[in-house]
């Protein structure tokens, strides 16, 4: 099914033994011209180049842990690595008629997206009719560095809105910057622009499905291992809780709850009470909006609603930001009584600061997140916060503490799994000041791309100066 299917993008994945990796060798060798197989590390490239070099089928030559084959009716077949985030850039420039990453999900989504900017045909003239394509196979996401997997394949994952079935075609294209999906492969025409969509499946993978490895009893070991393991790697699970880091801040498990607490809340989630607003001017990054949603005070359940997200290059300065305020539910509704805004005010957010108080919006914060933090939680006043950062991710983890009371008294999230993967990235550690939360560069550096739409979220949650955080705090 996975080798006959017609998407531009197939995501074969799931249970570990599906025969994944041998899917994309055999299209590498008998449906594509010029082919690249990509590990995210090259040591780890070396198993696939062995079995390749297993089946006697034309010259290999080495290359590190990689190398390329030349077989004898004139197709190329490229094994390499891209550990690090600037590897990517190797490959710029060089087209594949066939793009194959094995296990998806080790990779960053800006090296995944940059990467399959290059699937053409290196000769078009001489193969004309060379079928393009990218797939990717791999295991369930283990990490919040791979959940970008799970939001790219939303549709066919369990919770979806509007949900796929198992190699359904569904079309894609990119229009201002943010993804659309269409109602089929025709060309789309917005303001005089050609989108041409791609299209875009998912297939399971099972074990059942590879006879071969079924009967060596490897069913056995993988039923043997502890949960969540168990569940992603025997059965294929794609929203299986993954193993936590031991320092991270924000249990994935919580935001699992949350998101679907909020299945319950969405078409009732009460007054809006405060917006968190993440700015980025220019740049790959986004500007995030996120609403919260009930009780005057957080504590008492509060429902973040539905992310607004613009390109940076869509929010160039603090005038489009306060315009995109202003089409969201706050512009709707009014700015409403105790209805705070809360700004990040570092660096390019202090514009829209700015902008917004001289437009004379009510209830503006600006909100500088490497200052000091007087905000206590009061299940643990003792505890301090080395910086307002630390603090508001804290408090995001205490919305969400299953002990910090009934399920009905705790914060709600939107499905996303961009919020989920942003949610349970940071880490954190114990300080002589007290309790740091990693920075936003940091995490940047790990999972290959900016939390915005965590920080947004974050930000909406976080108290108003005069309920608990001293003026000192907020500059």
């Amino acid at each position: 099914m996975a080798y006959l299917s017609d998407a531009d993008e197939l995501y074969f994945g799931g249970a570990a033994g599906g025969g994944k990796s041998q899917l994309l060798i055999g299209l590498a060798l008998t449906a594509h011209r010029d082919s690249l197989i990509l590990r995210r590390r090259a040591v780890d490239a070396k198993a696939l180049s062995k079995s390749i070099l297993a089946l006697g089928y034309g010259a290999w030559k080495w290359d590190g842990s990689g190398g390329e084959l030349r077989t004898p009716d004139g197709r190329t077949v490229e094994v390499g690595g891209v550990e690090h985030e600037a590897e990517k850039s190797k490959y710029q420039g060089q087209p594949h008629d066939g793009l194959f990453f094995d296990e998806l999900p080790t990779f960053t989504e800006s090296q995944y997206q940059f990467i399959i900017g290059w699937n053409r045909p290196l000769n078009p003239r001489l193969y004309p009719k060379q079928r393009c394509r990218v797939v990717g196979a791999g295991n369930p996401p283990t990490d919040p560095e791979g959940e970008w997997v799970l939001r790219r394949w939303r549709a066919w994952m369990p919770g979806a809105e509007n949900p796929a079935r198992p190699g359904e075609l569904r079309w894609y294209t990119t229009v201002d910057g943010q993804e659309v999906e269409c109602a089929d492969g025709r060309p789309l025409v917005v303001r005089g622009s050609v989108h041409v969509p791609r299209s875009r499946t998912f297939i399971p993978a099972r074990l059942e499905d590879n006879p071969d490895l079924m009967k060596t009893g490897y069913a056995a070991t993988l039923e043997a291992m502890p949960e969540p393991l168990r569940a992603m790697l025997r059965y294929g699970d794609m929203m299986a809780a993954r193993q936590d880091d031991r320092w991270q801040l924000v249990p994935t498990r919580w935001v699992h709850e949350a998101q679907k607490r909020w299945l319950q809340r969405k078409d009732a989630p009460g007054p809006l009470r405060a917006l968190g607003v993440d700015v980025a001017m220019g740049g790959a990054d986004r500007t995030v909006i996120a609403t919260r949603h009930g009780e005057k005070q957080p504590e008492r359940g509060a429902t973040i609603g539905r992310l607004v997200m613009r390109k940076g290059k869509d929010t160039p300065d603090g005038q489009s930001v306060v315009a995109l305020l202003a089409g969201t539910s706050w512009g709707a509704e009014g700015e409403g009584e105790g209805c705070a805004i809360n700004i990040d005010a570092i660096g390019i957010g202090k514009s829209a600061v700015d902008v917004a108080r001289a437009a004379g919006v009510r209830g503006v914060t600006a909100v500088v997140v490497s200052n000091a933090a007087d905000w206590r939680d009061p299940r643990f006043p003792q505890m301090r916060f080395l910086n307002v950062r630390a603090a508001m991710m804290w408090r995001v983890r205490s919305l969400l503490d299953p002990e910090g009371g009934a399920p009905e008294t705790r914060l709600a999230l939107p499905p996303d799994p961009e919020l989920l993967a942003d949610l349970t990235a940071p880490r954190y550690c114990m300080k002589v000041g007290g309790l740091a939360v990693e920075s936003k560069e940091d995490v940047r550096g790990r999972i290959g791309r900016s939390t915005d739409a965590g920080d947004a979220v974050a930000l909406a949650c976080w108290a108003r100066p005069e309920v608990s955080v001293s003026v000192a705090t907020w500059g």
